[in-house]
Parts: C-alpha cells; structure tokens; sequence
C-alpha cells in the first residue's frame, strides 16, 4: 500500500515539472503574438494531467494567472502607447468654433481651401486604416479610437459645409459681376470679366450640385454673351451694306456725272474745231473777231470741263479704292 502511494506521488511530482516547464515557457512569451496559442496548450494540460496533488495545481493556476495578468498588463501598455500615437496621428487643428480644420483657413484663400479640406480627410483615412489594422490596440482602446475618428470626421464635414457655404456666396458674387458685364458692357469687354469670373468660379472647392449649378449658369450666360456678338456682328454687316450700297450709288453718280463732262468736253472740242474753220474763212474781219470771242469762250468752258473731269476721276479713284478695300 505504501509503494502505492509513493508511485502516485512520484506520478504527480513528474506532471507538476511537466506543467511547470510549459508555464515557463508561457512566462518567457508575455507580450508576444504566440501567447495565446501557448497559453491554451498550458489550458489544455491543466485538464489533461492526472494525478497532480491539488496544492500544486493550485499553485501553478496562480502562477499561470499571474502570468495572464502580467501579459493583460503588457498588451494594455502597448495598446496605451499605440493608442496614443493614433490619436496624435489623427489630431487635425481647427479654429475654436471648431468648424474649419487645418488652423490655415483665411477666406482669402478660396483656391486652397478643397486641398485643405482634401488633405485632412487623407488624414483621417489613413490613420483609420492604422487603427483597423494596428495588432497593438485592444478592443477597448479600438473602439474608442473609433470614436474619436467618428467625431473628427464630423467635425471635418461641418467645416466642408461651411466652406461649401462662404463659397457659394463668393461664387455668386463672381457671377453677378459677370452677369452685369455681359449684360451691359462691349461684348469685347464683356468677354474678358466673363472668361476671368468663371475661371475664379471653377476654381472653388463647392459641392458638386453648387458645381453644376454654375456651370449651367455660366453656359446659358456664354449663350447670351454669343447672341450680344452675332447681334453686333448682324449689325455691324448690316451698316457695312449699307454703307457699302450708299458708296456703290455715289460711285454710280460719278461715273454718270463723269460721261456727261467727257461728251460736253467732246462737244465743246468739237465746237472749237468747227468755229476756228469759220474764223478761218471769215467773209469779214467783223465776223472773224466775233467767231474768235466764241473760240476764246468754249476754250474757257473747255479748261473748266478738264479740270472737272481730272476732280471727279480721282473721286472715281477712290471711291473705287474704299469698295475693294471694304
């Protein structure tokens, strides 16, 4: 009977070491991925290895818990300090109304803001990337990383939306003075306020139905500004016909008034020749002075005719000259 009990104490001895040595091990993986599955293979012996005295059972459960508290206490240091960096990591400035992140927000700066605004949500989703994925962070700590997530981001929105806001209405100043212009300034004129308040316009971080929105303002405003143009330019051909026509019948007018001149002069000529030959057989030298008088006369009329017709082909000219230049 008493080698009985020797060989059960023996037994229980051998599987207390045996137990002892896999909580060592478990001790030497405190902080470390493999814990847990080393910590289930020690779980398991707990229920597998017969006989054990239930003192030395008892003594290495407490042990093996010490160790589980010291490996909770690692993984709660860790997930502190890994915690900490992702709240750091997703710290964005804003103003104390906490509405525009970034701390940078001068309303001057209507081109910067979306790539502001761009920038702190590339911030926010990468520092949620890190937390979904950090093997650091306990449940606990996860979850209210999240949360504080969830609220940046809405804090990041509500500045999205009052950005959205102050640039409508700098947008819709912009239009207004393109609108104005095109409205009652020189197309010409107009079209240079137009091009630059739109581009101003399209540069502006606005929500997408903001965006369409004054697209199709600025397009129906371009149609108008086209119809000012065609309306100019209808005009503009209009008074060039016009013109055109009125320097066509002048034209006409000196080219009549020209042949006129041409056949008086013909006549006058004409006139002279014939009268020179009665002078020239004059019956009386009465007769020959009064057949001169008229010669001397048509030779006056003659000379006035010449230059008459030298005016009127260099008005000729040049109206001639203004039609194939129009």
């Amino acid at each position: 009977m008493a080698e009985t009990k020797s060989v059960d104490a023996k037994a229980s001895e051998d599987k207390a070491v045996q137990l002892s040595e896999a909580i060592s091990g478990l001790e030497d993986l405190v902080g470390s991925s493999d814990f847990i599955g080393h910590a289930r293979s020690v779980q398991n012996l707990f229920k597998t290895l017969h006989p054990l005295h239930r003192s030395e059972r008892e003594a290495l459960w407490e042990r093996y818990q010490e160790i589980w508290t010291n490996h909770k206490a690692h993984l709660r240091a860790d997930s502190e300090t890994a915690r900490s960096e992702l709240d750091s990591a997703m710290y964005i400035d804003t103003s104390p109304d906490g509405e525009l992140p970034l701390g940078l927000f001068g309303l001057g700066d209507w081109e910067g803001m979306g790539a502001k605004l761009s920038a702190a949500k590339a911030v926010l989703d990468e520092v949620e990337s890190r937390i979904r994925n950090d093997p650091r962070l306990i449940p606990e700590h996860r979850h209210e990383l999240f949360q504080r997530l969830h609220d940046r981001r809405n804090k990041l929105q509500q500045a999205r939306e009052t950005t959205w806001s102050v640039l409508h209405d700098k947008a819709a100043e912009l239009y207004n003075e393109a609108y104005y212009a095109v409205d009652g300034m020189p197309p010409r004129e107009a079209l240079q306020v137009f091009k630059e308040k739109q581009g101003l316009v399209m540069a502006l971080y606005l929500s997408r139905s903001d965006k369409e929105k004054f697209e199709n303002w600025f397009q129906e405003l371009w149609q108008k500004l086209q119809a000012r143009y065609e309306e100019r330019r209808h005009a503009y051909e209009q008074r060039k016909a016009e013109w055109r026509a009125r320097q066509e019948a002048g034209l006409e007018r000196l080219l009549e008034a020209r042949e006129k001149v041409e056949a008086f002069i013909e006549r006058i000529e004409s006139n002279v020749e014939a009268n020179k030959d009665r002078q020239a057989s004059a019956y009386s030298s009465d007769f020959a002075d009064r057949v001169g008088e008229w010669i001397r006369e048509d030779e006056e009329k003659l000379e006035d005719a010449r230059h008459s017709l030298e005016e009127l082909n260099r008005k000729i000219r040049d109206a001639e000259d203004r039609l194939r230049s129009s």
